[in-house]
């Protein structure tokens, strides 16, 4: 999304629906050659899918792309369990850097 949208905006959300964690990732740039989408969606779908999860993608031509992933949400941690905090990320905000994950 970053990549095919230079000037433009990705906006990203997060929030938890009916037991299950949901991402979005909203962009305004061109969709990716429809070859290269189908691997990178096929590709995120099995990863999604490992996960127990779903992958909706609604593309809009020339205005942009709009990708929901479903998750379980995780179980609680134990009684006395430690789970590493990080810092919270106001919603709404700009991306402009991304990391693309290697599949195998």
């Amino acid at each position: 999304a970053v990549a095919r949208s230079p000037g433009g905006r990705v906006l990203l959300g997060a929030g938890r629906h009916g037991g299950r964690v949901q991402v979005s990732v909203l962009d305004d740039g061109l969709p990716a050659d429809r070859a290269v989408q189908e691997a990178e969606l096929r590709d995120a779908a099995r990863l999604v899918a490992l996960h127990g999860g779903t992958l909706e993608v609604n593309v809009r031509a020339n205005a942009g792309t709009t990708v929901v992933i479903r998750l379980p949400e995780p179980a609680a941690a134990p009684a006395g369990a430690s789970v590493p905090a990080s810092a919270p990320q106001p919603a709404g905000q700009e991306v402009r850097e991304a990391v693309k994950p290697e599949i195998e």
